[in-house]
């Protein structure tokens, strides 16, 4: 008889009907419900590797709970929470929104937050850089990030 796994183990590496592997894990999530995740590989040591590098990260406090979000949704959502009420004068907020919205939105706007990458940030800023902008210019556009 299999030994059944210990909880936080997560589950024991399957094959799914595409030929990927595919193992389950479960979290506490933000809202205190338990919660469950997946790995998938296109091996069983890998998929296993997947899970056990996920469950450490879960059990050491540094694992993120997944969610869907854009930077774009997430800029707004910056600028309504911290970026409005921080900046008295009318012109500071209308510069960081023009900002945001003819430079970053459309560079950035649609990518997801969670999978956003120094590498992409840096690829932004340097074709900032061959449009002719100054480095003071950048640094401004490049606030709100």
């Amino acid at each position: 008889m299999p030994k059944r796994r210990a909880n936080g183990e997560g589950s024991e590496p399957y094959k799914r009907t595409d030929g990927r592997w595919q193992a389950i894990y479960t979290y506490i999530g933000q809202d205190g419900q338990l919660k469950r995740g997946s790995v998938q590989a296109q091996t069983k040591a890998e998929c296993a590797r997947k899970l056990s590098e996920k469950t450490h990260s879960i059990n050491t406090g540094r694992f993120t709970e997944p969610f869907k979000m854009t930077v774009g949704e997430w800029l707004m959502e910056w600028f309504r929470t911290f970026g409005e009420p921080r900046w008295k004068s009318n012109n500071t907020r209308a510069v960081h929104l023009m900002s945001i919205e003819n430079h970053i939105f459309p560079a950035l706007g649609s990518e997801m937050l969670q999978k956003l990458e120094t590498r992409r940030v840096q690829g932004f800023i340097d074709s900032l850089l061959r449009s002719g902008k100054k480095p003071g210019s950048i640094h401004k556009i490049c606030e709100p990030l």
